[in-house]
């Protein structure tokens, strides 16, 4: 139970720590785009995050060993810098960019403090190596690099006054000359060699999330190209719907192969009197007559010379009527497979409206042949015998001629009688059959 309550105010503690530097650290910061500074910023506050905490730790024995030496200034510094670096990093005034040279800075100039006042190559070498690692991952190239030869001018000049001794300080009496080049080049070295490194993984890393950058702006007009096709497809599915359902004429979707019916409008099913399950129980074969079956499944099996071919076919709804219907089919896919979308017709008055029209003029043609052959020989003979008593007026009329013209015109009246009969609606307005008759005493008493 100790450990455990122990436990729970050092994580508390840590968690308020930890809240407490990322919101100073995130002040007024934009964090949309990730992008390689986005990252670098992340590093900075996992760099600060841990880097304060472990530096009090480490800095007490620090201070104190440095303090029992004699070395008074330099434990004050060290507590100096790491209460600046501190204030700074928790201050809402500075922004982040400030922040992270303020640091950099700071370091550097505790470091030459040390090598200065310590005479120690190594403890301050090693601050300066630190300080080029965190500038080549937290700014440009440009800077990292700017960091690598700002050390090797500190080097420079801390060679100088050992080699001329202008005044007197723990350093000069630690290194001689020579001593202090050699461990300055190979120093130096070691600053350019983690700078290359690390600007070559950050350049590999910048281009990776430029790539992804790009990839997701690709992904994204994908997607924006996708649901425009998936509106589209959706509106040209209400679309197609409405077309169909609520087409006026009777439209149908077949399997080509069964003929069986898959899809049927609603135009079709008031039509035809069926239900729309029952349609959809049916095949093609069930809704048209016995007499034109053949004909229908030569027509809707075999190939289409063109789309929207018509042909023309007897359906029969379900009470019995038997209608004529100009089909309309065209191939469509439904479900993965090709089928057929057949629209249909009424044409029934149409075609008896034809047939009317046709029995009409072979009426007619058969009334033209009478004008011109049957009616013209004993009309010729009339004229003639007319002729002939017109020229004998003087002597009694000739028995024999008279019953010609008898006979003529009674051939004649029968061949009239024929046509009136074939067709009563070219009779003039008035005129009935029965009048033949009137006309018939009419012309026998003029003879």
């Amino acid at each position: 139970m100790k450990n455990n309550n122990f436990r729970m105010p050092a994580a508390s503690i840590w968690e308020n720590f930890q809240q407490s530097l990322m919101t100073a650290i995130e002040r007024g910061e934009h964090q949309e785009q990730q992008d390689l500074a986005y990252w670098q910023d992340k590093v900075f506050k996992k760099i600060i995050l841990y880097a304060l905490p472990l530096s009090s730790i480490t800095a007490i024995p620090s201070i104190l060993i440095k303090y029992l030496q004699g070395y008074k200034y330099v434990p004050l510094i060290d507590i100096s810098v790491v209460l600046a670096i501190s204030l700074v990093v928790f201050s809402g005034y500075f922004s982040l960019s400030f922040k992270k040279k303020f640091v950099a800075v700071a370091l550097t100039f505790l470091s030459i403090v040390l090598i200065t006042m310590l005479g120690s190559f190594g403890l301050g070498s090693i601050y300066l190596l630190s300080i080029a690692a965190y500038a080549a991952l937290l700014f440009s190239r440009g800077a990292a690099y700017l960091t690598v030869i700002v050390n090797a001018v500190i080097y420079a000049l801390l060679g100088m006054v050992i080699y001329w001794k202008p005044f007197d300080m723990p350093l000069i009496h630690a290194y001689t000359a020579g001593t202090w080049i050699a461990y300055s080049l190979n120093f130096v070295f070691l600053n350019v060699v983690i700078v290359s490194t690390i600007s070559y993984v950050l350049d590999g890393i910048e281009r990776t999330l430029q790539d992804k950058v790009q990839l997701l702006g690709q992904l994204e007009e994908k997607l924006i190209e996708i649901n425009s096709r998936n509106q589209q497809l959706q509106e040209s599915e209400e679309h197609y719907k409405s077309l169909f359902y609520l087409n006026p004429s009777p439209m149908w979707i077949f399997d080509i192969d069964t003929l069986q019916i898959l899809q049927v409008n609603e135009a079709a099913v008031l039509k035809y009197k069926y239900t729309e399950p029952e349609f959809l129980c049916m095949t093609f074969e069930n809704i048209c007559t016995p007499e034109a079956l053949t004909e229908l499944l030569t027509g809707l099996k075999q190939p289409a010379k063109k789309e929207g071919e018509r042909l023309v076919t007897q359906h029969r709804y379900k009470d019995g009527e038997n209608v004529s219907i100009e089909l309309r089919c065209n191939t469509i896919p439904l479900d993965g497979k090709e089928c057929r979308l057949a629209i249909g017709r009424d044409i029934t008055q149409q075609l008896n409206h034809i047939k009317a029209i046709e029995e009409q003029n072979q009426k007619l043609r058969e009334i033209a042949f009478m004008q011109s052959h049957v009616i013209r020989a004993p009309l010729a003979r009339i004229m003639g015998l007319s002729g002939l008593i017109t020229q004998n007026l003087t002597a009694p009329p000739d028995p024999q001629v008279l019953s010609y013209l008898d006979i003529s015109v009674k051939e004649l009246d029968q061949v009239i009688k024929s046509i009136i009969n074939n067709s009563g609606e070219i009779l003039p307005a008035g005129l009935t059959n029965s009048d033949t008759g009137t006309l018939e005493e009419s012309e026998s008493n003029n003879v």
